[in-house]
């Protein structure tokens, strides 16, 4: 027997012993069929929603989540490649997905419904019984129904290729609430007032490019008895058939008879309200026109990073942390922690200052900059060390020269 048939066997996929269990003690569950992987859909009901949550999912996305060994203060020490935890974030969230995927669906899942849920669908053992178990498979699941220690989602069995509804503890899932949810999806937010506005200009644009022509028709006797009503009626419609069937739109009416035309044109200040609500909408995400079509500025950038992406992305790690790594592990000094680069919005030159500022005031090594800009890292021994290469020079070797005081001269020469 192979070693890979080895792993989908000894494999415990929580969504079918989750569901049998559950079956056995009398409580329904139901099944969906999809055809997109347990991809969620996002609910963009106007046009100003998707930008939105596309652009801010994909820069959440590339930010890559690590698991991580920190010291007592919580800061970084290495990265635990290793592991499958870090597998799953890094590299295959599951079968269908990369991990980079799997955090843009969780991230517009939570934009659009409010709240997401990450769930470790394949894991090593049962984790009912034993918190020692690695994670094979991480998917997004929308959460359906709350409870008081469990929660019900629609995951994507990939197994039977359904999205199943089940309930699972809630200190096994990571249920990520979105931080910008007072602002994109309460009631009375303002992006549903926008969404509301939207759909009633959309109304208005239909009934102002109606072909009514707004007219009255003047006869020359009155309509106050039936039979002249019905006279009048007949009227109305022979006129309507001329102008529509008639080859060049024109009609007669008698000499005595009077046309009217009212050219009267709906004012309303709904297109008023929609840009006072968009630029209010984009103020309260930390967003700008600039920054969706491209062309933001390095502060415009730094801003909607530090208001809009960052915690977004604290808020799906931060339950991750606490679901996905045991009290043990944390005991341990492990932990999940993202690691935005530093140099990833920077133009070249001030890229250049950067380098030579980090690594002259000894924050940072040739090949730790180096690594930052995507180059590969040197073989010398001076590339990993943190010196400030202008004063602090590397001591020769004694067997072929004299020393090298690394300290500068003094005043006067002594």
């Amino acid at each position: 027997m192979s070693s890979f048939t080895k792993q989908i066997r000894s494999t415990f996929n929580v969504i079918t012993e989750r569901i049998n269990r559950v079956s056995s003690e009398g409580v329904t569950l139901s099944a969906s069929v999809t055809t997109n992987g347990g991809m969620t859909v996002r609910d963009s009901t106007t046009a100003i929603l998707a930008p939105i949550v596309n652009r801010i999912a994909m820069d959440v996305a590339a930010i890559p989540i690590l698991h991580v060994e920190v010291d007592e203060f919580g800061s970084y020490v290495k990265t635990i490649r290793s592991s499958a935890l870090h597998q799953r974030l890094t590299v295959d969230a599951n079968i269908d997905q990369s991990s980079k995927a799997l955090i843009q669906q969780v991230a517009e899942t939570m934009l659009s419904v409010g709240v997401a849920a990450v769930v470790p669908s394949l894991t090593s053992s049962d984790p009912t019984l034993s918190s020692t178990y690695e994670i094979e498979a991480l998917r997004c699941a929308t959460v359906t129904s709350w409870y008081n220690r469990s929660v019900a989602l629609d995951l994507y069995d990939e197994d039977v290729g359904l999205v199943r509804n089940i309930i699972l503890p809630k200190d096994f899932v990571a249920i990520a609430p979105n931080p910008l949810y007072a602002v994109m999806n309460a009631p009375n937010s303002t992006l549903k007032r926008l969404q509301q506005k939207l759909v009633q200009l959309d109304s208005a644009d239909v009934q102002a490019l109606s072909p009514a022509l707004d007219i009255i028709l003047q006869l020359p006797h009155g309509i106050k008895n039936d039979d002249r009503n019905k006279i009048a009626k007949q009227q109305v419609k022979l006129l309507e058939e001329q102008l529509d069937n008639g080859k060049y739109g024109i009609g007669f009416v008698g000499a005595l008879e009077k046309i009217t035309q009212l050219n009267r044109k709906v004012e309303n200040n709904l297109p008023e309200r929609v840009a006072t609500l968009t630029t209010l909408l984009y103020n309260q995400l930390g967003l700008t026109p600039s920054i969706l079509d491209g062309t933001a500025t390095q502060e415009e950038m730094v801003n909607y990073y530090n208001r809009t992406v960052l915690p977004v992305l604290g808020a799906i790690i931060d339950p991750m942390r606490t679901s996905f790594l045991s009290k043990n592990l944390r005991t341990r000094r492990q932990d999940i922690m993202a690691k935005p680069s530093l140099f990833k919005m920077a133009p070249i030159d001030v890229l250049a200052s950067a380098a030579d500022l980090l690594t002259r005031n000894e924050i940072m090594t040739g090949n730790e900059v180096r690594a930052e800009l995507g180059l590969p890292k040197r073989e010398e021994a001076s590339a990993d060390e943190l010196r400030n290469k202008n004063l602090n020079q590397p001591e020769p070797d004694a067997n072929t020269q004299e020393p090298v005081d690394s300290d500068p001269p003094k005043d006067g020469g002594e």
